[in-house]
């Protein structure tokens, strides 16, 4: 009987689905018109440079910028600082001072060298006779050692400290972009961190430690009514019932989903754009094991995806979406439109079955 009564349900829920599914797209051109006529009462989260007042524009806050993806978006973000909308600041906060230090000379050598190709390019066609224009100040880069799962005093201090070197540098704008993107997983973890050892420090950093962030954020942008949070989730979010060591993680990335989407509600009202962008798997410390390498993206041509996407909501005022967008809809999107007890049933089985890039024990692994 009981049998029965799961099928019976697992064949609702999907047609459940299907309806709602369909109604979306009948809905969808009514959607986009909304979403366009909400857009265009959007504020930018940063005012526009001028030559003027050339230290005022974009200063971003990264976390978890001493490795991985919040590293790479450093660099991605200083080669972008040439252009008429750039970054004039980076403020770069991580655990490790020594790998800050290398992420930020990384990301002044490309921000001199975007200059100076930008005026190569200008002295090319004649224009500016070769010089930048004084809308494109210099970048700065800042560094602060912070480590966001202490609780919410460092990342107030960091937050405040940011702030208080835009207004010494003239930025009257402020900090105008968070990216809250620290977090950490079973395989960045001391060996032997499995169990609630291993699930503690994942939930402070990845999810305690960016509503810390985010709440630090709106402090400093609310009297503003402008500012850009944007939280870097998961992919894993989605995949419900795959054991593939990240039982914790994933947790701590749909609890930041849901955040991310709870705050874009709550915070339009005030001028606060909120973007959530879960990543497909990157290349880096964290998916270094076989299994999860084959999924692999150049963390590079993630941030580069990752920072265009950002640039979009920055303009249009915000959004929650996966990238890649296609490997999206074909992965996480279709796994997530199943019915929960039918990924946990494939999930099931592919382990009993060992299948190739789950040989891992989810015993083992489930920090």
């Amino acid at each position: 009987m009981h049998d029965l009564i799961d099928y019976l349900l697992l064949v609702s829920t999907l047609v459940v689905r299907l309806v709602v599914t369909a109604v979306t797209l009948a809905a969808s051109p009514a959607l986009f018109l909304v979403s366009r006529a909400l857009s265009s009462r959007h504020t930018p989260p940063a005012p526009p440079r001028s030559a003027v007042d050339p230290a005022t524009g974009p200063a971003i806050l990264i976390t978890g910028a001493s490795a991985g993806i919040g590293a790479a978006l450093a660099v991605e973000y200083a080669r972008r600082s040439a252009a008429a909308d750039g970054a004039v600041a980076l403020h770069l906060l991580g655990r490790n001072a020594d790998r800050l230090a290398a992420v930020a000379a990384t990301a002044s050598a490309a921000a001199t060298a975007a200059r100076a190709a930008a005026a190569a390019a200008a002295a090319g066609t004649g224009a500016g006779g070769g010089k930048l224009p004084p809308a494109a100040p210099a970048l700065r880069v800042h560094t602060a050692v912070c480590d966001v799962g202490a609780g919410p005093e460092p990342v107030d201090a960091a937050v405040d400290a940011a702030e208080a070197a835009e207004a010494a540098a003239g930025n009257t704008a402020g900090l105008t972009t968070l990216i809250i993107n620290a977090g950490v997983a079973v395989s960045t973890l001391p060996p032997g961190s499995r169990g609630m050892g291993g699930a503690q420090p994942i939930l402070r950093v990845n999810l305690l430690g960016a509503v810390a962030t985010a709440a630090a954020g709106v402090r400093v942008m609310l009297p503003r009514r402008r500012g850009h949070l944007v939280f870097v989730g998961s992919a894993t979010a989605d995949f419900v019932g795959v054991p593939a060591g990240f039982a914790s993680y994933g947790a701590s990335k749909a609890g930041l989903r849901y955040y991310a989407a709870a705050a874009a509600a709550g915070l339009s009202a005030d001028g606060i754009t909120v973007t959530g962008v879960d990543p497909w798997f990157v290349g880096t410390a964290m998916t270094t094991a076989p299994a999860l390498a084959r999924w692999n993206w150049d963390v590079a041509v993630a941030a580069a995806g990752m920072a265009d996407g950002i640039a979009r909501d920055a303009a249009s005022g915000g959004g929650l979406w996966t990238w890649p967008r296609g490997v999206a809809l074909l992965g996480g999107g279709v796994w997530a439109a199943l019915p929960v007890q039918a990924q946990l049933l494939i999930g099931r089985a592919l382990v009993a079955a060992r299948a190739p890039g789950l040989r891992l024990r989810f015993a083992k692994v489930s920090g």
